[in-house]
């Protein structure tokens, strides 16, 4: 079985060598296997776990998530069903932040606008003054 270095493994993987090594401690690879000297070799199936591991990464998923997608992949009573549910659980994750960055989006608007004072001192500024506002409302 061939396997391969961690610079190796970075550079054709375009991860970083430190993400690699903080997927080894989170637990996303299997624990330490055969290694030459000090450096740890990387199989295939590690190369594809470090690459599942970004690719679900990049889609909000957090390293617990992509731990428990891992393990359905290789559970005997993991399914096709599961996965889904959890690529849909996701999925309502971003629409809630979606929905919370239109509801900033907005907001932001909405300051913007009302600030129609060109030229006045950062202490006389409307947007300064709402935030100060809103921040004291909260007390």
């Amino acid at each position: 079985m061939t396997r391969y270095p961690i610079g190796s493994v970075a550079r054709e993987t375009g991860i970083s060598v430190d993400a690699i090594r903080y997927f080894e401690r989170c637990g996303i690879l299997p624990a330490l296997s055969q290694s030459q000297g000090r450096n740890r070799l990387f199989s295939l199936d590690e190369i594809r776990r470090i690459l599942f591991a970004k690719r679900a990464q990049a889609l909000g998923f957090s390293l617990d998530e992509i731990r428990n997608l891992l393990a359905l992949g290789t559970d005997a009573h993991g399914s096709c069903e599961l996965v889904k549910a959890h690529a849909a659980q996701r999925r309502k994750s971003v629409e809630r932040k979606i929905r919370d960055l239109c509801l900033m989006r907005n907001a932001l608007d909405a300051l913007i606008a009302g600030c129609s004072r060109g030229g006045l001192a950062a202490d006389a500024c409307p947007i300064l003054e709402s935030l100060t506002l809103q921040n004291s409302d909260h007390e």
